[in-house]
Parts: structure tokens; C-alpha cells; sequence
């Protein structure tokens, strides 16, 4: 059978490889028939049925993962329970974020509660909304997760709620009731917010009694004793004032106060005075006028009253001294001479310049006292 060149169709002989004519290497020909052969048997060996199985697999896996969330979905979960709303977006950690900040600011600064609240309100609306949109990556929602971390949530919540109610509430069980109980089992009652000012209160006075010796009768001296007594109080929360007074006969003028103890407020508007000196207290059935006097809510009032009474004292013997030296001055100038008095009125009417301003400087300093006390 005669032979053709592929390129040029001239007849050529069996025994040659490249055409005398147009020169063609008859064995490239040969490879690329056999390249296109081998492309040809694979495009057999390619079934029609296996395209058709992908295509079924990429349309199941459009189904089983939906890439919509509903915005009013993760609104109302958010609106019933903090957190939720994130949970259903798929953002779990964001929940348990929200989660404890409500339960730490539940101790610390409760109206900050709700601003939370809020904010993953708007929070899973505005992520739901992005996942619709494409511009937030899909996460699947577990109804399990969900239901989880709602029944978490109430039992937290719920509880530590509870516990800060029963904190700050301060409730306690009356003694009667423990006692009712079982009379055969010795049961200590729980104090009441008032004993326990009481016990406190006395034991305070009692262990500074047990340091601190009272030696001179002065209302400086316990002055001093009852603003350290003052300061323990108020260190364990108990409201007190320094009372100032007379203990002994009933007064009616601070200047004749010679003592000073500490009122404990034990209960509301009820107080129990506390003798700094003694290391005791006094019910007011012992000794009534340890509940009347001059009242001083804390130690630097008590103090500046301390110190116009030192120059009030000084002013009153200053006063005493001037008023001796001119009554004693004006028997001996009336004893005197006509001529002696001529050179004794000069030394008189000195005398009496000063007593007047002795009276002067007591009565500035008793209105001192006096505006100072009208502000108690």
C-alpha cells in the first residue's frame, strides 16, 4: 500500500523518514497521534454517572448548611436572656462574656446590669444581620447549646441574686424560734444587727480600758479617751457622737460640763453610752444624764470646742486679774489725796482700758463657743 507524506501528501517509500520533498520528520507525526489517542481513551474512560454524583453531592451539602439567620430570632433571645442571642449566632464565647460581667456587676455596680443587657441586644441583631448580608462568616446554632446555656444562666443568676438579697438584707432568725427548735440541742442564736453593735461596742470600750490608765479629772484628759473610742466605732461601721456633760447633778450651762463620753447609735436613732474612763457602758435606766448634754459628732469638733474652752479659761482669768487690779486701784484713789489723784488718774483710767478690753476679748470668744454649738 503506497505511502504519503502527513505534511505535503507526496507519495514516499516505507523505508523513509523524513519526505524528499518538504523535508517532515514522519516521527513527531507518530507522538502526536499517540498523545492524541491517549486523550481520546481517557475522555472514554470518564462515565457520565460520576458527574452526575458530585452534582448531587454539592446540592446536599447546599442544604444542610443555610447561611440565613433570623434577626428577630436572635433579637428576642438576647431581650428574655442576656447571651442567648449570641448563642444563637454561633458566637459562644461572647455569651459567656456577657454572662459574668452581668453576674460581677450584680456585687459591684448594679445599673451597669441593664447597659449589658443592651448591649447584647444590639449586639445579636447587628451580627445576625452581618451573617445575612455575607459580611460575617455562618456559624450553625445548636438549640441544645441554646437551652444549656439558658437553664446556666437562670441558676447562676438566679443564685447570686439571691445571695446578694440575703447579704444586704442582713436577715436573721429570731432566737425564739432556734430555740423552739429543739430544746434538747444547744444552738446559738444568729445576732441581730443590733446586739452585734452592742457586743462590739462593749468590747471595744472594755480592751481600751485594759491599755489606757484615767488619772485626772479633766475633760480634756477623757476628751481625749472618748474621740479614740469615737474612731474604733466608726472603723467597725457604728455611727457614735461625744457627749459633754456632768454625770453627777444636772447642768444647764456647758461651761459647767467637766466630763466627756462616747453615745454608740446600736440601732437606729438608739443609743448606748460607753464610758471611755471606766471601760463599761451605761444603760440609761443606770444613769440618765450620761443620755443629756452637749452632743459632738466627731472628735475635730469636739476638739475646736476643747480649744476656745482653754482660751475662754485663759480670757476669764485675764478678766478676773484686770477687774482685782482696778477694784484695788480705785479704793486706793479714793482713799488718796487731792493732789495724789491728780497723778493717780492717768494710772486709773489705764487700768480701765484694759478691763474693758478683757471683756471684750471673753464675750468674742463666748460667741465663738456659741456659734459653734448652734451648728451641732
Amino acid at each position: 500500500m503506497p505511502k504519503f507524506c502527513p505534511n505535503c501528501g507526496t507519495e514516499i517509500s516505507d523505508k523513509v523518514k523524513f519526505c524528499p520533498e518538504c523535508g517532515a520528520d514522519f516521527d513527531s507525526f507518530s507522538v502526536k497521534k499517540d498523545e492524541k489517542s491517549i486523550v481520546e481513551e481517557n475522555k472514554k474512560d470518564i462515565k457520565i454517572e460520576d458527574l452526575k454524583i458530585e452534582d448531587k453531592k454539592i446540592e446536599k451539602r447546599n442544604i444542610d448548611y443555610p447561611i440565613k439567620k433570623n434577626v428577630i430570632t436572635a433579637f428576642g433571645c438576647s431581650l428574655i436572656i442576656p447571651g442567648l442571642g449570641q448563642i444563637y449566632n454561633g458566637d459562644t464565647y461572647k455569651a459567656v462574656g456577657l454572662g459574668f460581667g452581668i453576674l460581677i456587676f450584680l456585687f459591684l455596680f448594679k445599673p451597669l446590669i441593664f447597659l449589658i443587657w443592651l448591649i447584647g441586644i444590639v449586639d445579636a441583631y447587628y451580627v445576625a444581620d452581618q451573617i445575612n448580608k455575607e459580611k460575617i462568616p455562618f456559624k450553625p446554632s445548636d438549640t441544645g447549646d441554646m437551652l444549656i446555656y439558658a437553664v446556666l444562666f437562670i441558676l447562676f443568676i438566679g443564685g447570686a441574686f439571691a445571695f446578694y438579697l440575703t447579704m444586704s438584707s442582713g436577715l436573721t432568725t429570731p432566737t425564739s424560734v432556734l430555740q423552739n427548735q429543739n430544746s434538747n440541742t444547744n444552738v446559738l442564736p444568729i445576732e441581730s444587727q443590733t446586739e452585734r453593735n452592742v457586743r462590739i461596742a462593749n468590747e471595744i470600750v472594755a480592751n481600751y480600758h485594759q491599755t489606757h490608765t484615767y488619772s485626772l479629772n479633766d475633760l480634756y484628759v477623757c476628751g481625749d479617751m472618748a474621740s479614740d473610742i469615737w474612731d474604733m466605732l466608726k472603723a467597725q461601721g457604728i455611727n457614735a457622737k461625744i457627749n459633754v456633760g456632768n454625770i453627777d447633778k444636772d447642768i444647764t450651762k456647758i461651761g459647767d460640763a467637766n466630763h466627756a463620753w462616747v453615745l454608740a447609735e446600736v440601732a437606729p436613732n438608739s443609743y448606748l453610752a460607753l464610758e471611755a474612763t471606766g471601760g463599761y457602758s451605761v444603760k440609761n435606766t443606770d444613769n440618765p444624764r450620761y443620755y443629756v448634754g452637749w452632743s459632738f459628732y466627731n472628735p475635730k469638733q469636739l476638739k475646736n470646742y476643747l480649744q476656745l474652752n482653754t482660751q475662754r479659761n485663759d480670757a476669764i482669768n485675764k478678766y478676773n486679774s484686770a477687774f482685782n487690779d482696778y477694784n484695788n486701784y480705785v479704793d486706793q484713789y479714793n482713799k488718796a489725796g487731792i493732789i495724789s489723784r491728780v497723778s493717780m488718774k492717768s494710772i486709773l483710767d489705764d487700768k480701765q482700758l484694759i478691763l474693758n478690753q478683757r471683756i471684750a476679748d471673753l464675750n468674742q470668744i463666748n460667741q465663738q463657743i456659741t456659734s459653734l454649738l448652734s451648728n451641732l
